[in-house]
């Protein structure tokens, strides 16, 4: 750290924005659809167990990414848990790599940083919002694919185009989703250099003679999803059309294009920049007009599994960066006021005011023709409004998040309370920036050598608290692959329902197929089959799942929570014979009036007293116990 200046900067400027990355993006265990990666790891390891589990009973979409296989050959040297945890970390990193690598050769030095750090430091949610995010902080194969799909982009601008297409097609083993995506923003990239790149939508002629044949996946090309299947698709995983989108999703949609298309107009005289936004305007068009046309209205199998749509991931990272370069253009050219307009725009987008930010962002489109007639002080107004504004939204940003803290007894370890308000625009952005005005302002060798330590202090701090999973998390991974966990070995053709069902409990603890929970269901728009047994099996469960969340809201009375039970008759419905066939054992937060066969109990590591227990039941001796205690 006390070398060359030049070195010296480098490596502060690298670990503010890593240290930002990794306090932002923690990592909350094998959660979210990590726990299907997990799962399809476990199917490969365990067909006879995973193979009648719901998720793998009609086929799953794990052929079409190595991830799964990859982490079933890692095991013979590691944990799962491990892996997942150090695969999440490591697909950041790469992530934060291949992002420098595009950005750093494709825009101007100071403005490639900025961007830089507004892709990493930024909200990065796209599409269905809360749903999809680039860069996430868990293991899937999206964040890989992702990072090979921007060196992708880096080896475009280095005019390295067989390197590009490598790095796409080793997307595409990974995640082929999120690698289409990304082809078609390099495409559109390319024929925007050369109009003799069209030519390669030649290339797709030979998928459209496929949809004739009956050659899976191509035989969905012209196949339309029939109704019952288009209405459990809308049901479970309505993130597949674009017609049942939230205003808020629509919203976020505006401000991408919006910002995008301020991109291009501010790098109008250098066309190179400016194709890559138009690029990723160009992508969108496409993408979701393509999305909505063959998924939404003609409801076609193939188009709908492609999931077209997910361009918007390009986008977002093409937006955040445009938020970086716009900031970085007006605080160089002293114009704190306009930037702070951009900012203010930026906050209300991602903290969900619809379409408000519009006037707020139009002011800044139009700012240099109203600055020349306004007076100074009317200028800073605005600007001082502006951060009125920011810090009132902030304000409430910290009063909403203040509840759940407080409910979870002002404990980080089980609501990280530091990690949401750093996830603020305003300060997850404006932080690094902070330090890099001082930097630049100030040409003291000493100041240097402090922000470049506090630099690294970031990034010490980012590892530290990087992992971010519940007491509960950490101790179902630390138990896993433990079928006994309960103090008795489940039979390996055992189907657990594990209530509540919002961890891979099942899999990731007892090694065992899970009954039903919700991620099942990810893979419906692949097989028939999926969610139809799924459906019948959420009407069994169905009782227990809404029983169990009335016993969990912490709006009920302390008291009667402590006193909640499954009911004898919900009991009955979800264990009782039938169609589809009961689960064999019920896992409960509940100690019910039928003995259990044992139970596992989970520490508060703050207070050491027991957070959770859960009780494991047979469902043969729940329905024994309920005939013998029902008159006759």
């Amino acid at each position: 750290m006390t070398g060359h200046p030049g070195q010296l900067q480098a490596a502060a400027a690298a670990a503010t924005g890593i240290g930002m990355l990794l306090l932002i993006r923690r990592y909350p265990g094998i959660n979210h659809d990590s726990g299907l990666y997990l799962g399809q790891a476990l199917h490969r390891l365990h067909p006879d167990i995973f193979g009648r589990d719901l998720f793998f009973a009609y086929g799953s979409q794990d052929s079409y990414t190595l991830l799964p296989e990859l982490v079933a050959r890692l095991h013979a040297w590691a944990s799962l848990p491990a892996i997942f945890m150090a695969g999440s970390l490591l697909g950041l990193l790469a992530f934060a790599a291949a992002a420098w690598f595009w950005l750093g050769r494709w825009l101007p030095r100071g403005s490639a940083y900025w961007a830089w750090l507004a892709v990493l430091c930024l909200p990065s949610a796209y599409g269905t919002v809360r749903v999809f995010s680039y860069a996430e902080p868990f293991l899937t194969s999206r964040p890989w694919a992702e990072a090979l799909s921007l060196f992708a982009f880096g080896w475009l601008v280095r005019n390295r185009v067989l390197l590009a297409g490598l790095c796409v097609l080793l997307a595409a083993t990974l995640h082929p989703l999120q690698a289409i995506a990304g082809a078609l923003f390099g495409w559109l990239w390319l024929v925007q250099q050369d109009r003799r790149w069209l030519h390669l939508a030649w290339l797709g002629l030979p998928i459209l003679l496929l949809g004739f044949t009956g050659i899976r996946p191509f035989d969905g090309l012209y196949r339309a999803i029939d109704p019952a299947w288009h209405q459990d698709l809308s049901d479970f995983t309505p993130q597949l059309y674009l017609t049942l989108r939230t205003p808020q999703d629509w919203a976020a949609l505006g401000f991408e294009i919006a910002m995008l298309a301020l991109a291009v107009v501010y790098w109008r005289a250098q066309p190179r920049i400016a194709s890559g936004f138009r690029a990723g305007l160009l992508a969108i068009a496409i993408g979701l007009g393509a999305s909505l046309a063959l998924a939404d209205w003609l409801q076609l199998a193939l188009p709908t599994a492609l999931q077209l749509w997910r361009v918007q991931w390009v986008g977002q990272v093409l937006t955040n960066g445009a938020v970086g370069v716009l900031l970085y253009r007006d605080l160089s050219t002293r114009q704190w006021e306009r930037a702070s307009i951009l900012a203010l725009a930026a906050a209300m987008a991602a903290s969900g005011f619809l379409w408000a930010w519009i006037p707020v962002l139009a002011v800044y489109a139009v700012w240099p023709w109203l600055s020349t007639h306004m007076s100074p002080g009317f200028r800073r107004a605005l600007g001082m409004l502006a951060w009125v504004a920011q810090l009132g939204l902030l304000a409430a940003y910290i009063a909403e998040e203040w509840l759940p803290f407080r409910i979870a007894h002002f404990q980080l370890e089980w609501y990280a309370f530091d990690r949401r308000l750093l996830a603020y625009p305003l300060l997850a952005l404006g932080l690094p920036l902070f330090g890099v005005w001082l930097w630049q302002t100030t040409p003291s060798r000493f100041v240097h050598l402090l922000l470049a330590g506090l630099a690294l202090l970031l990034l010490a701090a980012g590892l530290w608290r990087w992992d971010a999973r519940s007491p509960v998390a950490r101790a179902l991974e630390a138990n896993a692959s433990a079928p006994a966990l309960f103090g008795t070995a489940l039979p390996h053709h055992a189907q657990v329902f594990w209530a509540p069902p919002l961890y891979p409990a099942v899999w990731t603890t007892l090694t065992r197929a899970d009954y039903f929970s919700p991620w099942q269901l990810a893979g419906s728009v692949f097989n028939r089959g999926t969610p139809r047994e799924g459906r019948l099996r959420l009407e069994r469960m169905r009782p227990v799942i809404e029983e169990d969340m009335y016993c969990q809201d912490r709006s009920v009375p302390a008291q009667e929570r402590a006193h909640c039970r499954i009911s004898e008759a919900t009991l009955r419905h979800a264990c009782a014979p039938g169609t589809p066939a009961p689960p064999d054992f019920l896992i409960l937060p509940y100690r019910q009036a039928q003995a259990p066969l044992g139970h596992w109990q989970v520490k508060d590591p703050a207070t050491g007293e027991t957070a959770v227990e859960f009780w494991l039941y047979a469902c043969p001796a729940i329905m024994a116990d309920l005939d013998r205690h029902t008159p006759q």
